[in-house]
C-alpha cells in the first residue's frame, strides 16, 4: 500500500513539473484569466445575479399559491338571546314566551388546512415596468461586465509584461555580472603579469560588486511580479511556467492602423461603458414611473378552498369545506402634501439619478475621442520606439564588440568598456521593453474601440 501512495506521489509530482515547464504565451494568459481568475468569476457572479432579479420580477406575474394549515385551542364570547316559558298575566292564556339576553365563553379546538392562491390583476403598469427595467437593468449590468473584462484583458498584458521584463532585468544584470567578471579576471591576470594599472583593476572590481545588489533587488522585484501574475490568472503563487518572450498576440497582429473616424465610429457603437450609462439612465427615468404609478390602486385577485373543523375526525369530512373566492384593491390616496409626497419624491429622485447618467454618458462620449487620439498616437509611437530600441541594440553591440577590440591597443579606458556594456544592457532591456509596449498599444487601441482581446465565456 505504502509503495503504491509513494508511485502515485510521484506520478502526481511529475504531471506537476510537466504542466509547469509548458510555456505560457501572452494570447493563453489572457484566455486563462478569463477563464480561471477570481476577477472574472466575480464578473459571472454579477451576471447571474442580475438574470435572477428579471427572473424575480417576472416571477410576480404569476400567482402566488400556498398551502395552509393550523391546529389549535380557543375561546370566545358568543351573545345571543333565549326563549323560555313563563307565567303571565294574561286574560286569554295561562302560559307565555319571554325572551332575555345571554352571554357565554365557548372554549373549543380548531383545526383547518387548504390551499389559497393570490395574483395582481391589474396594477396600472407597476408590474410590467418593472420588469421591463429589469430587462434593461439586466442589459446594463451586461454591458459593465463585459467592459470590466476589457480592462482585465489589458491588465492581464500589464502583469505578464511586468513579469517578463523583470525576470529580464534579472538575467540582464547576471550575464552584465559575467561580462564584469571576465573584465576583471582579464585585468587582474595583466597587471600581475606586470602589464596595465591597478586603477583599473579596482575599477572593474568595484563594478563587479556593483551589480551584487542589484540583482539582489532584480529577483525580489521579479519574484513579486511573477506571484502577482500568477494571482491574477488563478494559479497557484508558487507557478513557475516559462513565460513567452516574443509578445506576440495572433489576433493583434492581423489588425491594420485604423483611420481616426473609423476607430471613432467603431468606438461609440462598440464600448459597452457607453451602452451601459446610455441604459442606466432609461432603467432609472422608467422605474420613476413606478412611484408615480403608486397613487393608482393596485387589484389582485384571491382564493381560498380548505376545510375548517373542531374535531379531527371532522377533518375529512368534505362538509366541513370553506372557499372564498373574490378580488380586492389597495389605493395610497395620501403620502404627503404637494412636494413632501413620498411616491412623488421618490420618482423626483429616480428621475434625477436617470439625468446624472445621461451627463455621465455624454461626457464619456467625450473622453472616447480623446482616448482615441491617444491610442493612435500611442501605436505609431510603439512601432517607432520598436525600430529605434532594435537599432539602439545592434549599435551598442557593434560599439562594445569596437571598444573591446581596441582596449588592449591602449586606445580605450577600461571606463569605455564598462560603459558600453552598461548601454548594450539596457538596450536589450529596451528592445524587450518595446516589444511589449507595441503589444499593449495594439491592446489598448482595440480597448478604446469596444472590442475583445479574445472571446469571453458568459456565466451559465
Amino acid at each position: 500500500m505504502r509503495a503504491n501512495q509513494k508511485s502515485l506521489s510521484m506520478i502526481v509530482a511529475l504531471a506537476v513539473s510537466l504542466a509547469s515547464a509548458q510555456t505560457l504565451t501572452l494570447e493563453s494568459a489572457v484566455l486563462e484569466a478569463m477563464k480561471s481568475s477570481t476577477q472574472a468569476k466575480i464578473y459571472d457572479e454579477k451576471l447571474i445575479r442580475s438574470r435572477e432579479f428579471e427572473h424575480e420580477k417576472r416571477g410576480s406575474l404569476y400567482p402566488t399559491v400556498s398551502l395552509y394549515g393550523n391546529a389549535g385551542r380557543g375561546g370566545q364570547l358568543v351573545q345571543g338571546v333565549t326563549t323560555s316559558l313563563d307565567t303571565i298575566v294574561d286574560t286569554t292564556t295561562r302560559y307565555g314566551l319571554r325572551n332575555s339576553p345571554f352571554a357565554s365563553n365557548q372554549v373549543s379546538n380548531l383545526y383547518s388546512y387548504g390551499i389559497q392562491a393570490s395574483g395582481p390583476l391589474f396594477t396600472f403598469g407597476k408590474v410590467s415596468t418593472a420588469i421591463d427595467m429589469a430587462s434593461l437593468q439586466d442589459e446594463a449590468v451586461r454591458a459593465t461586465v463585459s467592459r470590466n473584462k476589457q480592462e482585465l484583458q489589458l491588465q492581464v498584458i500589464d502583469v505578464y509584461s511586468n513579469a517578463v521584463l523583470a525576470a529580464a532585468k534579472v538575467d540582464v544584470l547576471k550575464r552584465s555580472r559575467d561580462r564584469a567578471n571576465e573584465t576583471y579576471v582579464k585585468l587582474d591576470r595583466d597587471f600581475k603579469a606586470g602589464s596595465g594599472q591597478k586603477s583599473d583593476v579596482l575599477m572593474a572590481y568595484s563594478s563587479l560588486k556593483s551589480l551584487e545588489p542589484q540583482i539582489i533587488t532584480a529577483e525580489r522585484d521579479a519574484d513579486a511580479a511573477r506571484r502577482n501574475l500568477n494571482r491574477l490568472l488563478g494559479r497557484d503563487a508558487s507557478d513557475n511556467a516559462t513565460l513567452d518572450t516574443s509578445a506576440s498576440f495572433a489576433s493583434l497582429e492581423q489588425d491594420a492602423q485604423p483611420s481616426r473616424t473609423n476607430a471613432l465610429d467603431a468606438a461609440y457603437r462598440s464600448r459597452t461603458d457607453l451602452q451601459a450609462l446610455q441604459v442606466s439612465a432609461r432603467v432609472y427615468e422608467g422605474t420613476s414611473h413606478i412611484f408615480e404609478a403608486n397613487y393608482y390602486p393596485t387589484l389582485v385577485y384571491q382564493g381560498k378552498l380548505g376545510i375548517q373543523a373542531y374535531e379531527l375526525k371532522q377533518l375529512s369530512d368534505w362538509k366541513y369545506r370553506e372557499w372564498s373566492v373574490g378580488v380586492g384593491f389597495t389605493w395610497t390616496i395620501f403620502d404627503g402634501l404637494g412636494s413632501n409626497g413620498a411616491n412623488k419624491a421618490q420618482a423626483a429622485e429616480w428621475k434625477s439619478d436617470s439625468r446624472v447618467f445621461q451627463y455621465q454618458s455624454e461626457e464619456l462620449r467625450r473622453s472616447i475621442e480623446i482616448d482615441v487620439d491617444m491610442a493612435l498616437k500611442d501605436r505609431v509611437a510603439a512601432d517607432t520606439s520598436l525600430q529605434a530600441a532594435k537599432d539602439g541594440r545592434d549599435a551598442a553591440s557593434e560599439a562594445l564588440t569596437l571598444v573591446r577590440a581596441n582596449y588592449p591597443s591602449g586606445s580605450m579606458r577600461l571606463t569605455d568598456v564598462l560603459s558600453a556594456e552598461d548601454g548594450l544592457r539596457n538596450a536589450e532591456l529596451s528592445v524587450l521593453s518595446a516589444r511589449f509596449n507595441r503589444t499593449r498599444a495594439m491592446a489598448k487601441l482595440r480597448q478604446v474601440q469596444g472590442l475583445d482581446l479574445v472571446p469571453a465565456q458568459e456565466a451559465k
